[in-house]
């Protein structure tokens, strides 16, 4: 552990008899060594000499940093150890966003624009109170919920796609892949085409993935191969 500042002006109080409260270190003889003048450890201190205990607070106490530069905050890569100002800090979430979102967002003013253009966390709850045809839009983290028994006619897959789909009531709902696209279900892939059903019972439900090739139902499911 690092050794404060605090425990070098203790250490000082010590030496010279500064201050009326706590112990002090003192000598009859003003020519001994700092070596030879005992020293009752104190913090984080574990030396008994007064040399040794100044030794140990410069050996261990906190290297110079050399401060981060624009280049090295915006890269990310830098292991050494470095000094950040509150600008590279924000330079470098600024270059992180603008390479995920590929533009540039160099302004506080742009970063708080893009920020309060985000739509909110909470998915959007799609009902349906029977047959639906989605649109791409749709499936990317909504809640499909029957309200009464239907089939929903599923968009042609992008990868990242995920929908999560249940059942209001007691009562049964089908999954229709786009053309000949497929699914998979309980790990098994289903003929080309094929929807899924699930039981007719309140709460059924599944998570729909979609990861570039087939349509997946994350986890055991009890949805059933519906046919074409």
């Amino acid at each position: 552990m690092k050794k404060s500042l605090f425990a070098l002006l203790v250490l000082s109080l010590f030496v010279y008899g500064i201050g009326e409260a706590g112990p002090r270190v003192t000598t009859s003889n003003p020519s001994t060594s700092a070596s030879s003048v005992s020293f009752d450890p104190i913090g984080d201190l574990a030396a008994t000499t007064v040399e040794d205990a100044l030794i140990e607070l410069d050996t261990e106490k906190e290297p110079v940093q050399t401060p981060a530069s624009q280049a090295e905050a915006e890269a990310g890569t830098e292991a050494a150890l470095r000094s950040w100002s509150p600008v590279r800090v924000f330079q470098a979430i600024a270059a992180k966003i603008t390479a995920q979102l590929g533009a540039a967002y160099d302004t506080s003013a742009e970063l708080a624009a893009l920020f309060a253009a985000k739509a909110p966390l909470d998915p959007t709850v799609i009902p349906s109170a029977g047959n639906i045809t989605l649109t791409a839009d749709q499936c990317h983290g909504s809640i499909l919920e029957f309200t009464l028994t239907g089939e929903s006619e599923l968009p042609a897959g992008v990868s990242g796609m995920t929908l999560m789909v249940r059942s209001a009531g007691a009562f049964a709902h089908s999954l229709d892949p786009n053309g000949t696209e497929t699914i998979t279900l309980n790990g098994v892939a289903l003929a080309a085409g094929n929807k899924v059903t699930s039981p007719a019972a309140i709460n059924a439900s599944c998570v729909l993935y979609y990861n570039g090739t087939p349509w997946i139902i994350w986890g055991p499911s009890e949805y059933t191969d519906g046919g074409a």
